[in-house]
Parts: structure tokens; sequence; C-alpha cells
């Protein structure tokens, strides 16, 4: 859309033709990697209508969802951009976008059914996944991220505590086994960093 937000209607992009010329032209592309360039300077998720507008255009274009792993496994240059992007998945119902649990991250989103949902907490399953918390705690030792991250945070105290709490148990369990398994002594740091 116009680029001020007005919602102009001259300015609006008919998303049905956009998603059939790159069904069209370009259906053969490594959607993955695609989804992965999202990672630019100007990239920024406004709202959960920027959010639907992205998600229905990438699905109807790759055929497939857009992949949790694209947004949440690396850090991107436009920090800012991908910490939007989160709060965006996490502030919207499970029906608009899904996240890809393993059985214990399925058990902790289950401890809220799928009725009782908040506005605080639109999404529990985006906070039982460790990939996400993960990254969460990364962005949040960006000084300009902090207070954002902050506050998705204490949203999801207020909107759904139990499921962020077993996760981070989980989390923090997981971290614990994954240093006991490939430590056994030598003093050795940053065997586990994996690049930055």
């Amino acid at each position: 859309d116009s680029s001020d937000g007005s919602g102009g209607g001259a300015s609006l992009w008919n998303l049905n033709v956009v998603s059939r010329l790159f069904l069209e032209d370009f259906g053969d592309r490594d959607w993955s990697l695609i989804a992965r360039k999202l990672d630019f300077d100007d990239f920024h998720v406004r709202d959960a209508n920027h959010l639907g507008a992205l998600l229905r255009l990438y699905q109807s274009s790759s055929g497939i969802v857009l992949p949790l792993d694209a947004v949440v496994s690396a850090p991107w240059h436009n920090q800012a951009g991908q910490l939007s992007l989160i709060q965006a998945l996490l502030s919207v119902p499970s029906d608009v976008y899904t996240f890809s649990l393993n059985d214990e991250e399925s058990n902790d989103a289950a401890i809220i059914p799928p009725n009782g949902a908040t506005s605080s907490c639109p999404n529990p399953a985006g906070w039982a996944c460790a990939r996400v918390l993960q990254r969460l705690l990364v962005l949040s030792d960006v000084p300009s991220l902090v207070q954002k991250v902050r506050d998705l945070f204490v949203r999801v105290l207020i909107g759904c505590p139990e499921v962020l709490l077993c996760a981070l148990v989980r989390l923090q369990l997981s971290v614990t086994q994954q240093a006991g398994a490939g430590g056994g002594g030598g003093g050795s740091t940053g065997s586990n960093n994996g690049g930055s």
C-alpha cells in the first residue's frame, strides 16, 4: 500500500494479481531463501494487517507457510525488523500463523486450551517455542530493542504465564543438558557458539 499509510484506494496493490505473477514467473524459486531475504534495511511489520498481507502473499506465491526458521534461527542484520516480525507473529491467533512445535513444546502450549487464548496471549504456541524464546533473549541484549522485548515478556506474563514458565524451564534444562553432554572438562569456552 502507500508509504504514508493513508490507504487510498488508488495506491493499494491487488495481492491476488501480485501473487499470481510471482507464482507464474517465479514459482520455481527457493522460497525458503526468499523468506530469509526479508532481512533488509527497510523491513518492518507495522501491524496485524501488514503481517496478514505478507503471510497471504508468501503462502499463495510459494505454496508454503512462511518458515519459522527463516524468522528466528539466525540473527538478522535488521534486528528491529526481525523483532517486529516476531512480535507480529506472537500477536495473531494460531489461525493466522501456526508455529511449528516439537512434542514437548506442543505440550507446553496445550496448557492454554484453544478457546482460552487471550488478547495478551493470542498464540500461546509461539511462547512455547524454544527457538522464538532464544531469539527474543538474544534480541533483548540489543540496547535499542530491550524495552520492546521486555514489553513482550510483560504481556505474556499477564496473558499466559504458565506457558512461558514451562517453556523457560524446558529451555534451561535443554541448555544444561547440552552443556553437560558437550562439556566433559578441559575448560574450553565458546565451543557451542555457532559463529554469532
